[in-house]
């Protein structure tokens, strides 16, 4: 014989499950896919949804974790509320088991999931400024969990080396491409080329760089006539002066040496997991148009700005083309 009343809680519990799950995925798109220029423009004008929604935008991080960490929540009592249901007319715990992964599980990838993402995502410029408050709510509410959460996330970042501030604000600017694309400001091609030279900034120099023994390589003994022979071998990458240990001596300009221009200043060295832009940053710094890898205190490479910067030239290349035809 069935329990009425444990039925009734049980439909309760599905009911609230379900439906605080659903919210909590739809919040979690509306904040992502909602205009940040809209948003500014709300703020300026003294909206104070906007106001709050920029608030809760400033630290992303901690609103996804407030939104999942609710979500387990309610996935969590739905689960319970089935289970209820379910054991209350009387049934094994194995078929509890069979039943809650035939019925629930459908239930929340439609109802919890598909559904309620996709509505947020069409009123991204409506709900999430709507719901701010609740958003706000329940963040304060799942404070002492949420602290702790962050807490261990920043730890392991930190183990990681990750610098979460800069993920932040590529994510920051890779919406804000997102929505000149869809408004028709900046064209599909120009956001990948802004998206390229953005991975260029991090990209490790050495990923760039020409091995030692892939240029024209001269003994630090050479004379003019040697010199001469290997800049016409060098094409535009420079002549690698080498010492007898290997290191490098010097790196000349095959366009120097063709004007007689001999010196051999110190060349700058650079390691070669530093980031592309830093590394092009020390060179525009010197005035130097190459510079010498090194990996753990061995030369191993040589980078220069036209290499450096070569998969960027060819993407602007291809925009151009584009526009002509």
């Amino acid at each position: 014989m069935t329990d009425s009343g444990a039925i009734f809680t049980g439909v309760a519990l599905c009911v609230v499950g379900i439906g605080g799950s659903a919210l909590c995925s739809g919040l979690e798109t509306g904040f992502y896919a909602l205009s940040r220029i809209r948003l500014k423009l709300r703020v300026a004008a003294g909206n104070r949804r906007a106001v709050r929604a920029e608030q809760e935008l400033t630290e992303p991080d901690r609103l996804l974790t407030a939104l999942l960490i609710w979500a387990n929540i309610f996935n969590y009592l739905g689960s319970l509320g089935l289970t209820t249901i379910l054991l209350s007319f009387g049934l094994a715990e194995g078929w509890v088991i069979v039943l809650q992964a035939l019925v629930l599980t459908p239930m929340l990838l439609i109802f919890a999931e598909s559904l309620p993402k996709e509505l947020f995502r069409v009123r991204a410029d409506d709900l999430p400024y709507r719901l701010s408050l609740l958003v706000r709510l329940l963040r304060w509410i799942a404070a002492p969990v949420l602290v702790g959460v962050l807490w261990f996330a920043r730890l392991v970042a930190r183990a990681a080396g990750a610098a979460p501030r800069e993920v932040g604000e590529r994510r920051r600017i890779a919406s804000m491409l997102k929505e000149g694309v869809l408004h028709g400001a900046i064209s599909p091609l120009q956001a990948s080329l802004i998206d390229e030279a953005m991975d260029l900034a991090h990209t490790p120099v050495g990923q760039l760089g020409v091995p030692i023994a892939r240029l024209a390589c001269v003994p630090d003994s050479a004379g003019e006539g040697q010199l001469e022979a290997a800049a016409r071998q060098a094409g535009k990458d420079p002549v690698v002066i080498l010492q007898r240990d290997g290191r490098v001596a010097a790196l000349l300009d095959p366009l120097d040496i063709g004007l007689g221009n001999l010196d051999r200043p110190e060349p700058l060295r650079l390691e070669a997991g530093i980031g592309t832009r830093d590394a092009l940053a020390e060179m525009a710094d010197l005035g130097l148009r190459s510079a010498v890898l090194t990996r753990n205190g061995r030369d191993v490479g040589v980078i220069t700005t036209r290499r450096a910067v070569g998969p960027l030239l060819r993407s602007i290349h291809t925009e151009v083309a584009q526009v002509g035809e």
